[in-house]
């Protein structure tokens, strides 16, 4: 059997395939020779005093942290924010963590979310699941207990899993691998989000190619966190959804 082959058939068992993913890719993007970025913290107060506030909370991963955004306001949750305050006040929470994948979300982040009582919710999780192994019905149940809670409260924009082999830090031996898993998350979210009528999701995997396809230019130094110009992609993604869910509020 030929070495892609097996691969697949491996893959194939969810608790082997969860494993060999989350080692090889574990070593793969170990690099000391790359910087080590910090997580920031996007909260904050933006727009007029004077016009209706809003309240969005972000919760996920490194997405909403931004290591290696700068200037902040550039960050996507900031982008968010910008974008609609033209209509209210604005107020951000973040609670997200770089690393968190859906189990930790659904642990710590949800309570904190809930307990800021958001009137709009932006979730970005998933890519962390993708890399590090996790098993997709797994992740599924708890992207599901997720969206559940939350949506029992306010509106919530997911951002979805986009292709994460375009990251430099995979090499070509394993971006096939990266891409099959991004795409089956991703589309695991999606069935997910249908099912809840409050969530609505940003497109990720429409046909075309990534716009971060051969294009270092959107990464940090790290060579694995989006850079400011990566998070305008991130906010283009989410932008219509953030008007469609404002609609609803």
């Amino acid at each position: 059997m030929r070495t892609r082959a097996l691969m697949r058939w491996l893959l194939s068992l969810p608790a082997i395939g969860s494993a060999i993913v989350a080692g090889q890719v574990a070593h793969a993007i170990s690099r000391s020779d790359l910087p080590s970025l910090t997580n920031q913290d996007p909260s904050g107060i933006f727009g007029n005093p004077e016009l209706p506030p809003l309240h969005l909370v972000a919760l996920g991963d490194s997405t909403i942290t931004a290591p290696g955004v700068e200037p902040l306001d550039a960050c996507v949750v900031r982008r968010a924010a910008l974008q609609l305050a033209d209509r209210h006040q604005v107020s951000v929470t973040s609670v997200g963590e770089g690393g968190a994948r859906a189990r930790d979300a659904l642990a710590r982040q949800v309570p904190a979310a809930l307990d800021a009582r958001p009137d709009l919710v932006l979730l970005s999780l998933g890519a962390n699941d993708v890399l590090h192994g996790s098993r997709i019905a797994n992740f599924r149940a708890d992207f599901e207990m997720i969206v559940s809670a939350l949506t029992d409260h306010c509106p919530v924009v997911v951002a979805g899993v986009g292709d994460l082999a375009t990251i430099p830090r995979i090499p070509p031996s394993l971006r096939w691998l990266v891409r099959r898993r991004s795409y089956r998350f991703d589309s695991a979210m999606i069935q997910v989000v249908d099912r809840y009528p409050r969530a609505i999701k940003a497109v990720t995997w429409d046909g075309t190619p990534s716009a971060f396809q051969d294009a270092p230019n959107l990464f940090a130094g790290d060579w694995f966190h989006a850079n400011a110009e990566g998070h305008a992609v991130f906010a283009a993604a989410i932008r219509e959804p953030l008007e469609r869910v404002l609609d609803s509020i």
